[in-house]
């Protein structure tokens, strides 16, 4: 029999129980496969390909609906291979990606190599991954031989490496390339933050799971080629402006942090102007967009 391994500490990232847990499995697959690309089915199936037990519902134990909902909080879903191929920034600054590839009628999942690897760096609290009860040996993933501070390419990989992908039951293969990417200027962040937000707690320490959402938003912006540090600014400007974040919604005494002001989503819902400064005559924040 075999247990899932949890990592409670991801849930910080994920905001998710069953993200979590999806993480770990998919490292796991990952660490036995060497970082190469990898099919696996949703649910048990008639395709020539399936093995009893070989699906993410069955190894998982979660429904369809439940690992859909699990993997759009760390990754990206493409409905097809076509569309993967053609998409400037696959990732879109999550974790991993998925597409259906349509002429073999097979899902592949890959991993963002340079932001797993972030979440990775600190190898006191390593994931854990599988372990068998026939076993005491719990497999972990060091990425010791790594430079956290260089990015994956897909172009490069399939110039210098075999780029076929492996179902869950192939050899491993080894990841060697790596190239330099731009560096999130963390300092220069916080100090727009303490600028512009002095309604908010400042900041005593970045851990690492606000550095890996920092590096999620940064590495969006940037691929956009957008001014990265003046959007941070000017959000951080509406979040000051916005009587809900700060506290001053009537009675309410929550206030938004330094964390959730920084999650994909939400940064880009303030910049939308969704949390707008309320209308002394009105109920609802205001629908002025930025």
């Amino acid at each position: 029999m075999k247990n899932l391994r949890y990592c409670p500490e991801l849930n910080t990232i994920t905001g998710s129980v069953t993200a979590s847990l999806l993480i770990c499995q998919l490292e796991y697959w990952f660490n036995k496969k060497g970082n190469k690309p990898f099919y696996k089915f949703l649910g048990p199936c008639e395709d020539e390909h399936y093995h009893t037990g070989d699906s993410w519902t069955e190894e998982l134990g979660f429904t369809k609906a439940e690992f859909r909902t699990a993997f759009s909080k760390i990754g990206i879903a493409y409905k097809s291979k076509t569309a993967y191929k053609a998409s400037s920034d696959p990732f879109e600054g999550k974790l991993y990606l998925s597409y259906y590839d349509r002429s073999r009628n097979l899902t592949y999942y890959k991993r963002n190599h340079t932001l797993v690897n972030k979440l990775l760096e600190n190898q006191d609290s390593a994931l854990p991954y599988f372990k068998d009860s026939s076993s005491s040996k719990i497999t972990h993933n060091t990425y010791s031989n790594l430079d956290l501070t260089c990015a994956f390419t897909d172009s490069a990989y399939a110039q210098n490496h075999d780029s076929t992908p492996v179902h869950t039951s192939s050899h491993a293969h080894s990841l060697t390339n790596l190239f330099p990417c731009p560096l999130t200027p963390y300092d220069k962040i916080i100090d727009l933050f303490h600028k512009c937000c002095p309604s908010l707690s400042p900041i005593t320490r970045l851990n690492n799971a606000c550095k890996l959402k920092l590096d999620q938003l940064y590495h969006k912006l940037t691929q956009k080629s957008e001014d990265a540090l003046a959007l941070i600014e000017k959000a951080f400007t509406l979040v000051e402006a916005s009587d809900f974040l700060c506290g001053r919604a009537g009675k309410r005494t929550w206030k938004a942090a330094f964390g959730w002001i920084i999650r994909l989503d939400k940064f880009f819902s303030i910049l939308d102007g969704r949390y707008a400064p309320f209308s002394p005559k009105a109920t609802s924040y205001t629908s002025a967009s930025v």
